[in-house]
């Protein structure tokens, strides 16, 4: 393994599989069909990137774009995950604080100086 591209593959891999395990029940390659269905990329190369990573010199160009674009699609839908529960918590702050007769945005609070 020597190239900068097949370690990113690698990571994603590792990274897509965790995400697409479904707990204890599920096994190995149930998930690994699972992502090979949602990736393109086929699911005996996901076995190789697995199990045949220290014998492997580089990734095909498809491959990596597959897997980069399948994990991008990930971190985005936890980031807008982690934006929803953000406006969540702070819309429950504001109705909070209205609740208690202070303004959300902390003006009017006394304060000793």
């Amino acid at each position: 393994m020597s190239t900068i591209a097949l370690k990113e593959a690698i990571q994603w891999h590792d990274a897509l599989m965790d995400a697409e395990f479904k707990g204890r029940k599920d096994n190995e390659s149930a998930a690994r069909f699972r992502l090979s269905k949602k990736t393109g990329v086929p699911e005996s190369y996901l076995y190789r990137l697995n199990y045949k990573r220290r014998e492997m010199r580089d990734v095909p160009g498809e491959v990596y774009r597959r897997l980069m674009l399948a994990y991008e699609a990930i971190c985005t839908h936890v980031e807008k995950k982690a934006e929803a529960i953000e406006r969540e918590a702070q819309a429950i702050e504001e109705a909070n604080a209205i609740e208690r007769g202070h303004s959300p945005s902390g003006e009017g609070n006394s304060a000793a100086a």
